[in-house]
Formats: C-alpha cells, structure tokens, sequence
C-alpha cells in the first residue's frame, strides 16, 4: 500500500467539479489570499497539506486519512448525481445523504475510540 502523503481539507472530488470536465487533472482557477494572487492549479495540488492527518495506531496506519476516504467515495457518487440531475436532496434525502455517508463514519469512530486499546 503506498502511504498518503498530501491530504486534502478540501477533498479533490469536490475541487475537480470546478474545472470544465470535472476531470482532476484539468486546471482550474484558485486565489491564494496571503499572496493575493489568482493562478492555474489542478485539483492534486492545491488545498493539501502534507501529513495533515497522519494518526496512526498499531496495524492501523493513517486511519483518518484511509477512512476519510471511504466517506469521501460515497459523497463523491451523490454529488455526482446531484450535479448531473440538478435535482437537489430534499430533507428526507437530505438525512439518507447523511446516514450513507458521514453516520458510517462517526459511528466508526465511536467504537474505534471505545473498544480499541
């Protein structure tokens, strides 16, 4: 397995939705506020920081990172039908959107925090 090294606090799926194919290696156009410059990015380099959550336990290395991702998977597929359907969740969606993705997650977290020493 190779280890994660750049993790996004804006995840790559949702950043490459702003370029013209929704492709994450196409540019887009970014504003760094410190330097108060716009410039060309693609979604792999840009809103990362290196290591950024990097917790690891014995035989579970970079944990949030690796579980993020399965989160980020499923969040990927709805807002890709979202986009291309144009037809925004309502509540009752809004909760199922929920449940399928970040419950999964949370309550993973709770029985890893609880039960795992």
């Amino acid at each position: 397995m190779s280890v994660p090294k750049n993790h996004h606090y804006i995840s790559k799926f949702y950043l490459r939705n702003f370029t013209e194919s929704g492709d994450e290696k196409e540019m887009l156009f970014a504003y760094d506020k410190v330097k108060n410059n716009y410039f060309k990015s693609n979604p792999d380099d840009i809103c990362y920081i290196k290591y950024f959550n990097k917790i690891s336990f014995p035989g579970k290395e970079y944990i949030v990172e690796t579980e993020q991702a399965k989160v980020e998977s499923v969040l990927a597929i709805s807002f890709k039908e979202i986009i291309e359907t144009k037809n925004y969740p309502n509540d009752e969606q809004g909760i199922y959107f929920f449940k399928r993705s970040y419950f999964p997650f949370i309550k993973h977290w709770y029985y890893f925090i609880c039960y795992s020493a």
